[in-house]
C-alpha cells in the first residue's frame, strides 16, 4: 500500500513537472516568435533604407553621367570655336582651354567612380541584408518545424500523464478496496483468535457442581447409602456463564481456593501440560495450577472443571 501511495505522489508530482515544462514551453515560444518578429522588422526597415538610398544614389549617378555628357559637348563645340583663333594665339588658348577642360573632366570621372562605389557598396549590403532575410527565413521555417514538434511532443505527454492518472486512480481504488478487505479480514482473524484463545474453568466441590449442572454421576450398584464404583463425568451440555472467562492465550496460571486441599479434574483436561506443588495421578493434585503448554493443555476442550476435595 504504500508504493502504491508513493507510486500515485510521484504520479502527482510528475503531471506537475509536465504542466510547468509545457508553461515554460509556452512562454519559451512567445519569446522566440518575438524575437523573430523584431528582426524580421529591423531587417524589412533596414532593406528599405538601403533601397532608397540605392535609388537616390542611382539618380545622383545618372545625373553626373548625363552633365558628363553636356559638358563632353561643351568640350567639342569649345574646341570648334578654338579652331577658328588666329594659330599663334589659337595654340595658346586652346592649350588652356583644354587643360582646364581635361581637370574639369578628370574631377567629373572622379566623382563618378566615388558615385559607382558608393552605389555598389549600397548594392552589396542591400544583398546581403536580403541573403540574411532568406537566412532568417529559413531559421523561422526551422524554428516553426520545431515549435510545431515540440507542441506535439507536449500534448503527446499530456496525453499519457492522463492516461497514467487514470491507471493510478484505478488502482487507489483497488487498494482502498483490498485495504477494506484486509481490515474486515483482520477483524475477523482477530476475532476468530479470540473466540479460540477463550477458554472457561470452574473449581467447586462435587455436590455444587452437581446442583449446578456441570457434572453428572453415572453408574455404580444403590446400597441405599453408598455407591459403589459411580462416576463423575462432565454433563453434555455447558452453560458457559457458570464458568469463568479466560484468554488461554494470556492467562496460564489457574488459582486454586486452597493450595494445601487435594484437587481432581473431572474434564479430559491432562497435568502432563501442567505443573503443580505435588501430583497423585495424571487428574489429581496440590497447588496451583501453571499451564506449560496452553494449546496442547486446552485442546482437550474448552472447559476445565476442577473438584475440590
Amino acid at each position: 500500500m504504500p508504493r502504491i501511495h508513493s507510486a500515485a505522489a510521484a504520479a502527482r508530482r510528475t503531471t506537475l513537472v509536465a504542466a510547468m515544462l509545457a508553461s515554460a514551453a509556452a512562454c519559451g515560444v512567445s519569446s522566440e516568435h518575438r524575437r523573430a518578429d523584431s528582426l524580421n522588422a529591423a531587417l524589412s526597415e533596414q532593406q528599405r533604407v538601403l533601397a532608397t538610398q540605392l535609388g537616390e544614389q542611382k539618380d545622383s549617378l545618372m545625373s553626373v553621367v548625363l552633365d558628363a555628357d553636356r559638358f563632353l559637348g561643351q568640350i567639342d563645340s569649345s574646341i570648334s570655336r578654338v579652331k577658328g583663333l588666329p594659330r599663334r594665339e589659337r595654340g595658346k588658348q586652346a592649350e588652356g582651354v583644354l587643360q582646364q577642360q581635361l581637370e574639369a573632366r578628370r574631377d567629373m570621372l572622379f566623382k563618378v567612380d566615388a558615385l559607382v562605389k558608393r552605389a555598389q557598396s549600397t548594392a552589396a549590403q542591400l544583398a546581403a541584408a536580403r541573403r540574411r532575410e532568406a537566412g532568417l527565413r529559413d531559421d523561422n521555417a526551422a524554428l516553426r518545424d520545431s515549435l510545431g514538434k515540440d507542441e506535439r511532443l507536449i500534448a503527446e505527454l499530456g496525453q499519457t500523464i492522463q492516461r497514467q492518472l487514470a491507471q493510478i486512480t484505478e488502482l487507489e481504488t483497488n487498494v482502498a478496496q483490498l485495504t477494506e478487505a484486509n481490515a474486515r479480514l483482520g477483524r475477523d482473524l482477530a476475532s476468530s483468535l479470540a473466540d479460540n484463545a477463550r477458554a472457561y474453568y470452574v473449581i467447586g466441590r462435587e455436590d455444587e457442581l452437581v446442583k449446578k449442572g456441570i457434572i453428572v454421576r453415572e453408574g455404580g450398584m444403590n446400597l441405599l447409602v453408598l455407591r459403589p464404583g459411580r462416576t463423575v463425568h462432565a454433563a453434555r451440555a455447558l452453560d458457559p456463564a457458570l464458568f469463568q472467562h479466560i484468554d488461554a492465550r494470556e492467562v496460564t496460571n489457574i488459582m486454586v481456593p486452597d493450595p494445601s486441599k487435594r484437587y481432581r479434574i473431572v474434564s479430559r483436561h491432562s497435568l502432563d501440560a501442567a505443573e503443580v506443588d505435588e501430583r497423585r495421578n495424571a487428574t489429581t493434585f496440590r497447588g496451583h495450577l501453571r499451564i506449560k503448554n496452553a494449546e496442547r493443555f486446552w485442546s482437550a476442550s474448552r472447559y476445565l472443571i476442577v473438584i475440590e476435595g
